[in-house]
């Protein structure tokens, strides 16, 4: 969209504006909780990230029990899902809605659920947090899957200390662990880290309102936000925490408290996106703010959830099993603007870490072993398909893992994807997160 030089001005940033825009890729995409006394409005913010010019481009309906607690990338990597839940009562409206790039309403699906957090998994089902209100979900507690939001609940994983009220964020990381933050009466919260099968690993608190949690690809650690209300010394202050996988916990933030926080990401850069109340914070892993955006100056407005638009840019579909024989579907969708007709290429590892800084500033999660340097020869074409190919005129490319038949079952080997999109000259026009896959 083109801007009027004269007619931009700082001020615009501080005020969102009512023209309509599109998001664009690498720009940022917030939902928010207005907690304000009487009749709320929630938005969904665009972000751009030169400028941090401020942008509503999606209103929730005025009303005092429908709140929007999540936005992520669908799986086609072009719309957004925004998940949400009456804060009152079972009935609807729960479930989703769908934003396309302006922000529009392309599709809603309810639930009998309250939907908290809501991820997608590599077998196209959805990840949901379901919690208690208004008498009780028909799972409370837990983290669960559906095929689709309309579908019957899939329990993963439960057994939560009976002192973790309310289940609150949950990722499943490339290596195949779940990190579950879950928020206790103060400083009874607590941190999970469980296997793919259900099984509470370890679990860990020091903190009390535990809210979103991200692993961080980069250094294998999980860093996640807990929430803070000022003026309550039971509930600290917001803060950023860190915790390796076996469950040492940190604060990161330097002593300082924040107010509201409640949404976390781990970006391609390897820094992390924070929301609070009014802000979003561009953060380093030491916690340093190395970037204040403000999307609000008034209410009780807080950030429910954030991510860099286009961030999806690799996708596995495991829907046809990992045993040996299976196929697992490989798709690359990449929005930057210079992506389509360009050159792509995808590599498998065994190992995600050490990382690689790339010129275009973003990190390639992939160690190059053995396997690496053996499938790019083309010697292992007919096992890793299209893993060097061109993407279409929207940036979209298939690719497929087809595991030999010969395949030794029940190894649980697990095996990482990742990629990078060039231009002719050989420049990085971007790079694609890492997929891990457990071969069964």
């Amino acid at each position: 969209m083109k801007r009027s030089i004269c007619c931009i001005l700082p001020l615009i940033a501080l005020a969102p504006s009512l023209a309509p825009a599109q998001v664009n890729d690498g720009d940022y995409v917030l939902c928010e909780n207005d907690t304000n006394a009487g009749v709320m409005i929630h938005n969904v913010y665009r972000i751009e990230r030169v400028s941090g010019a401020v942008t509503s481009i999606h209103t929730v309906p005025p009303s005092t029990t429908v709140l929007p607690n999540w936005i992520t990338m669908a799986r086609d990597n072009l719309r957004m899902m925004v998940s949400f839940s009456n804060i009152t009562t079972l009935a609807s409206p729960h479930g989703l809605t769908y934003l396309d790039r302006t922000g529009a309403v392309t599709s809603t699906v309810t639930t009998n659920w309250s939907a908290h957090n809501t991820r997608v998994r590599d077998n196209g089902q959805l990840l949901w947090n379901s919690i208690a209100i208004g008498g009780g979900p028909p799972v409370t507690n837990t983290v669960t899957a559906t095929n689709d939001a309309a579908g019957a609940l899939t329990t993963l994983v439960s057994g939560f200390p009976a002192t973790a009220t309310i289940v609150n964020g949950c990722e499943i990381e490339d290596s195949g662990l779940f990190a579950v933050a879950a928020q206790g009466t103060p400083p009874a919260g607590y941190n999970s880290i469980c296997s793919l099968s259900g099984t509470v690993i370890t679990t860990f608190s020091g903190y009390g309102l535990y809210n979103t949690v991200d692993y961080n690809d980069h250094d294998g650690n999980i860093y996640g936000t807990e929430f803070g209300l000022p003026g309550n010394a039971a509930a600290f202050g917001g803060t950023l925490w860190r915790t390796s996988p076996s469950g040492t916990i940190t604060s990161v933030a330097g002593g300082l408290a924040y107010d509201r926080m409640n949404a976390i990401e781990v970006m391609q850069t390897g820094q992390l996106l924070v929301g609070s109340r009014h802000n979003l914070f561009e953060m380093d892993t030491a916690g340093n703010i190395t970037r204040t955006l403000t999307y609000q100056v008034d209410r009780l407005h807080a950030v429910t959830g954030a991510t860099v638009y286009g961030s999806n840019r690799l996708q596995l579909d495991t829907s046809g099993g990992t045993a040996p024989g299976a196929v697992i579907g490989v798709r690359v969708s990449v929005r930057h603007a210079d992506a389509p007709g360009q050159t792509y290429v995808l590599a498998p590892s065994l190992y995600m870490r050490p990382t690689t800084l790339l010129p275009n500033g973003e990190l390639l999660d992939l160690f190059p072993d053995s396997l690496t340097l053996v499938a790019m020869t083309g010697l292992f074409s007919s096992v890793f398909q299209n893993f060097v190919g061109t993407l279409d005129g929207s940036g979209n490319a298939s690719a497929s893992i087809r595991l030999p038949t010969n395949l030794q079952a029940g190894t649980q080997l697990r095996l990482f994807i990742a990629g990078v999109v060039l231009r002719p000259n050989g420049s990085v026009v971007a790079v694609t997160e890492t997929e891990g896959v457990t071969l069964n």
